[in-house]
């Protein structure tokens, strides 16, 4: 949890705030597609800069570590060799579930 609150390196850890705003009223956090807010109803004028934004969700994830574990990026999937590729092009290798090991 703490790697996701401290300075990483020289910058400060950036989240995602595209799709959240904030509520002014009860200060929490809505998906931006929400028209009302989910905890106390409010239908006004959201919250939408991006550093309040932020500020909430470091407050949230203080409260709640668990949901860092969720919002952490899987790594990307290692590259298909050459061999597989060219493999599955011509038909020898299907992807469809089957467990072929004796």
């Amino acid at each position: 949890m703490r790697n996701w609150i401290e300075d990483t390196g020289s910058r400060q850890r950036r989240f995602p705030t595209d799709g959240l705003k904030c509520c002014p009223l009860c200060d929490v956090l809505n998906a931006a597609q929400n028209a009302n807010c989910f905890v106390c109803g409010w239908h006004g004028a959201f919250e939408h800069d991006p550093a309040v934004i932020e500020a909430s969700l470091v407050a949230l994830l203080e409260k709640c570590p668990e949901l860092a574990d969720a919002m952490a990026e899987s790594p990307p999937a290692a590259p298909m060799p050459w061999w597989r590729r060219i493999g599955k092009s011509l038909g020898f290798w299907q992807d469809d579930g089957l467990d072929l090991r004796v």
